[in-house]
């Protein structure tokens, strides 16, 4: 799992060293969302780009 406030470099290591493809996203011990390759591959066209 990640924390919501978490930079993408730590979602990325994480999958990496796990080999997964998407995190789920928890605070207060609750699900509140998940972060996939796709999210964070777009994230970073989209920076290519601004």
């Amino acid at each position: 799992t990640i924390r919501p406030d978490a930079e993408l470099g730590e979602a990325t290591k994480i999958m990496k060293e796990k080999n997964i493809g998407a995190l789920p996203v928890v605070e207060d011990d609750r699900l509140v969302g998940i972060i996939t390759e796709r999210d964070i591959v777009y994230d970073l066209v989209l920076e290519e780009y601004r």
